[in-house]
């Protein structure tokens, strides 16, 4: 059963076990039976990021036609982004670009996928668990969210730090953590050569477009998830459509810049050739095999 809403809003997990993931491709990955406990039909999901103790999970979900599960509440914060196909919500019909978020204990209508679908599925603060119930805990928080991105008007980012030409989609902030879901493009050309690193997580799903960064290229269905503190940066957005993400973060985003980055290493190999048996260096993100090894650039 879920914690209490107090506990999860004044005292946040921690993501203690969630490996930092930079960067992979989603193709890469095995297929696994989804986590949807009292549905019906078929689905698999592909895991991008998981946390192996309290079960969040950042995950790629295909729903085969048919699928439905019932009315009934989560065991963690959960939300879900349409990338392809269609879902349907207590009998309305939503397609590409739908987003909904609901907090732990409350409540969501039934939902089938008469054609299937692919969808992007987050969970937080707890694990795969799904209660059928017509109601919810009685401290859920009222805070269901549901939105088409698709046809939202891009802004301009306005927090300070970044370089103009990034646009933002605002999905869900939460008031108390901060932490939010949002569509970000940069736009065609867009360049920041600064690293950056933040006090809270981020993580991002590349929808379209692509970009070059120090941690490698974005291109459709590459991911990464990174812890807070993590530098990172020198951007450089693709022509001619620049680079589409749906990135989140587990509270307020700070950017804090580096500059002039470089790192010295030392050392005295005693029995092994230093360039074909070099040890690499703790900390080497997850990477799958098409994204090819990482330089060590901006670090």
């Amino acid at each position: 059963m879920p914690g209490s809403l107090f506990h999860i809003l004044e005292h946040k997990e921690a993501p203690l076990m969630r490996p930092h993931v930079e960067v992979i491709q989603q193709a890469d990955l095995i297929q696994h039976d989804a986590e949807f406990p009292r549905a019906d039909g078929g689905a698999w999901q592909r895991n991008l990021s998981y946390d192996e103790e309290i079960g969040a999970a950042s995950i790629r979900v295909h729903l085969e036609p048919g699928w439905k599960r019932p009315m009934g509440y989560h065991h963690a914060i959960t939300e879900w982004y349409v990338l392809d196909g269609g879902i349907e919500i207590d009998g309305r019909e939503y397609g590409r670009g739908t987003y909904w978020r609901a907090p732990i204990g409350m409540v969501v209508p039934e939902i089938r996928s008469a054609k299937g679908a692919d969808l992007l599925v987050y969970r937080e603060a707890g694990d795969y668990g799904f209660t059928v119930a017509d109601r919810g805990l009685d401290d859920a928080e009222d805070d269901w969210t549901c939105m088409n991105g698709d046809g939202m008007e891009w802004l301009p980012v306005a927090k300070e730090g970044p370089a103009p030409g990034l646009f933002i989609k605002m999905l869900h902030q939460h008031p108390v953590t901060r932490a939010y879901s949002r569509l970000i493009w940069a736009a065609p050309g867009w360049v920041d050569h600064r690293l950056a690193h933040h006090p809270c997580s981020e993580e991002a799903y590349t929808l379209s477009g692509s970009m070059v960064y120090n941690f490698g290229d974005l291109y459709e269905g590459v991911y990464f998830y990174r812890p807070a503190w993590v530098k990172h940066g020198h951007f450089v957005s693709g022509e001619p459509s620049g680079c589409t993400w749906l990135i989140r973060s587990d509270g307020e985003l700070t950017n804090l810049y580096t500059g002039h980055n470089e790192v010295i290493r030392e050392e005295e190999a005693l029995n092994y050739d230093p360039t074909s048996q070099r040890p690499v260096l703790a900390g080497i993100p997850v990477r799958s095999r098409s994204m090819g090894e990482w330089s060590l650039d901006g670090q």
